[in-house]
């Protein structure tokens, strides 16, 4: 159902709700919701940042999309369930769901002012103001540790196969990072890429590359990477990429 003042769409994977500003998706930890997206929610998006709002109204599993400012041409979103900034619908309340996505359309900034933050980190465009400011992420996953601030990158590994088994990086040495999502039975992981160092293609031993495994880690260590991407100098190329 919709209610107000604020508008809310009940979803089959969590809810949507519509602020005079802002989109705010919330994912649940429940079993119609996928990991890697409870542990990113909730998920507020200003509204000036959306440039689209993609909806599938038919089918078996309806959803919405939101699409945002800044994303790379050609860029391929993850499936629904997968993907934080989209909503999977109930498909016996398509009149609530038209209503909403109508509704939130009629919102939309013709010329929306992008925020690199809000970037799914397969999509972060280059040329894009860096974000500055307060921030502290730490993360635990498959291979250890993984903690930021505003200045620099702390990698700690729990194995002893890498060493030193604690990395520092200054932010304003990295190039990129890289972000290649998990799959069945094998984990993904985050490269962070340092001018000049040696590139090691057995990541556990890459002093540079962190592990992960997917659902809650895979989610977390998403808001990292496309945390520390919206941080990178702007470059001729895009800040941070990802692999399928």
């Amino acid at each position: 159902m919709i209610s107000g003042p604020a508008s809310t769409l009940q979803g089959h994977d969590g809810d949507a709700v519509l602020h005079q500003d802002a989109v705010e998706l919330r994912f649940p930890t429940r079993l119609s919701t996928r990991a890697v997206k409870s542990a990113r929610s909730p998920r507020r998006v200003p509204v000036a940042a959306i440039t689209d709002v993609e909806y599938v109204a038919g089918g078996r599993r309806p959803y919405l999309r939101l699409r945002l400012a800044g994303e790379l041409p050609g860029h391929e979103p993850r499936l629904p369930e997968l993907d934080v900034d989209a909503l999977v619908l109930r498909p016996d309340r398509r009149a609530d769901n038209d209503a909403f996505v109508a509704q939130l359309r009629s919102r939309l900034a013709a010329e929306p002012v992008p925020d690199p933050r809000l970037l799914a980190p397969d999509a972060h465009a280059p040329g894009l103001a860096p974000v500055t400011g307060p921030v502290r992420l730490r993360v635990s996953t498959l291979d250890g540790v993984v903690s930021m601030d505003e200045r620099r990158l702390v990698i700690e590994f729990s194995s002893g196969m890498r060493k030193p088994r604690r990395h520092e990086l200054a932010l304003a040495e990295l190039q990129g990072v890289e972000f290649i999502p998990a799959k069945p039975h094998r984990s993904g992981l985050v490269r962070f890429l340092v001018p000049g160092a040696e590139l090691r293609p057995d990541p556990r031993r890459d002093p540079h590359t962190v592990r992960f495994m997917a659902g809650v880690e895979e989610g977390r260590m998403a808001d990292l990477a496309a945390e520390l991407a919206a941080r990178l100098i702007p470059a001729a190329e895009p800040a941070l990429v990802s692999q399928n």
